[in-house]
């Protein structure tokens, strides 16, 4: 039977537009920001302010700061980007592990964090947060959702409940796992039936109830269905889900992960048993007060981080990444450099024009079948940083006369001055990997001369680094005097900068040398 009034009749939020060609880009410049607060004393003024830099793209063409106090809201609570803590007397920011790991690496991964991610999002949860030099709280309009979904005993995990529906109902219907669906009307009772939404992982009788109760009852007249099945499409950023005609299917197409794969996650997902159960917790305090004290303690935004997954789920869901590797750290080991290998009967593809107008290049998911190492530049070159550098280096060489810039896959960008061409490698870095960052990008800008020989002979190519950050005085030597390759880096937010010891036609391409 259906809950009276219904506990769950929304999912997700509208501002999170993932139908948007370029959503996930978008999702990894939205968590970019985030970034750069991390640490920092909570400034909900400030951080508005950051993502009016996005009101240029199609996901923010309003400048209104009231929209941004929403949408960057959103995608803090309800993808669990940001988590805001009490440390000591002050508010502090802080980057989910699964957002610093899976979002702002040199080589994001946006499947993986929406699957690491949804597959602990619940009902109920905590969004709406306000927080004042002592207290926190949960604004009015949002509070009262979560009490009635507390009151009604919901616990609704609706990944993990969509998924383990789907694998039943291919079982009592005996249908292809590729051919089975479920409709938003059915979804709609699993949410709020209370055969189905008081525990977690329900048996296949009590799904197979619920969904013959969806057959014979009408939904509620109150309901707002297109409300309903607004943001479900946001399932299918994990790479597990595709839309059909009004209902949600298991989408096990050999893409960028193939079939077998796929289904060892589905597997993973519908068995697991996360909760966050000090919803439940609250004694004899109220339910306001006990959230009130929930949301001040951070303990909804301490579980909603995917990255605290067992070790053997998360490296299923993110295709091998271990779940305590950091954004410091990443990139650096062993397994990683292996990765990298290009398989020698794999032909490099032509360079073709780089247009101005164009950040980054789209790629076909079907060639990074063929080439896993497709998948990690792809990946790679979806960082924010990443493609600043290349844009950066892009309009210096077009302001000096190269009119003909060329890029492939492989190859960051490629031109010509005075004669010289010239094969640039882009690395976003910080800090802590820079190191290993430059040493892959030595080993790349070597192997994309040799194997392109006949385009850039060496005798009459310059090769070049630009680095996000300066790497030390000995590397600047090392790589200058003893290889030979150039090497540029960003300097403040905009600045390019070089050591006086690079080729003079590198030197004209920075505002600085040094």
């Amino acid at each position: 039977m259906l809950q009276s009034p219904p506990p769950i009749i929304r999912f997700l939020a509208n501002k999170i537009q993932s139908t948007e060609a370029d959503f996930e880009e978008y999702l990894i410049d939205v968590a970019t920001i985030f970034a750069e607060f991390d640490g920092q004393t909570y400034d909900r003024d400030a951080i508005v302010d950051r993502f009016l830099v996005l009101s240029g793209r199609s996901h923010g063409s309003k400048r209104d700061p009231s929209f941004y106090r929403d949408k960057f809201s959103s995608y803090a609570s309800f993808l669990g980007i940001l988590i805001v803590v009490r440390e000591g007397d002050r508010w502090v920011c802080r980057l989910s592990g699964a957002a610093s790991q899976l979002l702002c690496g040199d080589e994001p991964n946006v499947r993986a964090f929406s699957r690491v991610q949804l597959c602990l999002f619940q009902y109920p949860y905590i969004v709406g947060t306000k927080y004042k030099t002592n207290s926190a709280s949960i604004v009015w309009n949002a509070l009262d959702p979560i009490v009635n979904m507390i009151e009604h005993r919901v616990r609704v995990v609706p990944f993990r409940l969509i998924l383990s529906t789907l694998k039943i109902k291919s079982k009592i219907n005996n249908i292809s796992l590729s051919s089975v669906s479920l409709t938003h009307k059915e979804i709609f009772f699993l949410f709020n039936s209370t055969f189905t939404n008081q525990h977690l992982n329900p048996s296949e009788d009590e799904i197979s109830r619920v969904l013959g109760l969806s057959e014979i009852e009408e939904l509620p007249s109150t309901l707002d269905l297109e409300e309903f099945q607004r943001n479900f499409h946001f399932f299918e950023t994990t790479g597990l889900i595709k839309r059909s005609e009004g209902s949600l299917m298991l989408d096990l197409s050999n893409d960028l992960e193939s079939s077998s794969f796929k289904l060892e996650m589905i597997n993973s997902i519908a068995s697991m048993t996360s909760f966050c159960e000090e919803f439940y917790n609250y004694g004899s305090l109220s339910i306001e007060a006990h959230l009130k004290h929930m949301a001040y303690d951070a303990v909804w935004s301490q579980y909603y981080d995917g990255s605290k997954l067992p070790q053997d789920v998360y490296s299923c869901l993110t295709g091998g990444l271990p779940s305590n590797q950091t954004l410091s750290t990443q990139g650096d080991s062993e397994e990683d450099d292996e990765s990298l290998t290009i398989s020698p009967t794999v032909s490099f593809p032509p360079l073709t024009l780089k247009q101005a107008s164009r950040p980054s290049r789209t790629y076909n998911s079907n060639e990074s079948t063929a080439d896993p190492e497709l998948t990690r530049l792809k990946r790679q070159k979806s960082n924010a940083y990443h493609r600043f550098l290349v844009k950066k280096v892009e309009e210096q060489l077009r302001a000096r006369g190269c009119e003909e810039p060329k890029d492939n896959i492989y190859i960051d960008l490629a031109g010509e001055l005075n004669g010289i061409k010239i094969l640039f490698e882009m690395k976003s870095c910080n800090s802590n990997n820079v190191i290993s960052q430059i040493r892959k990008a030595v080993s790349q800008v070597y192997e994309y001369r040799y194997r392109y020989a006949h385009e850039f002979p060496q005798e009459s190519t310059l090769l070049c680094i630009v680095a996000q950050e300066r790497p030390g005085d000995w590397w600047l030597n090392y790589l200058i005097s003893d290889r030979g390759i150039n090497i540029i880096w960003l300097e403040g937010d905009v600045n390019l900068a070089c050591a006086s010891d690079c080729d003079e036609l590198i030197r004209q391409l920075v505002d600085r040398v040094e």
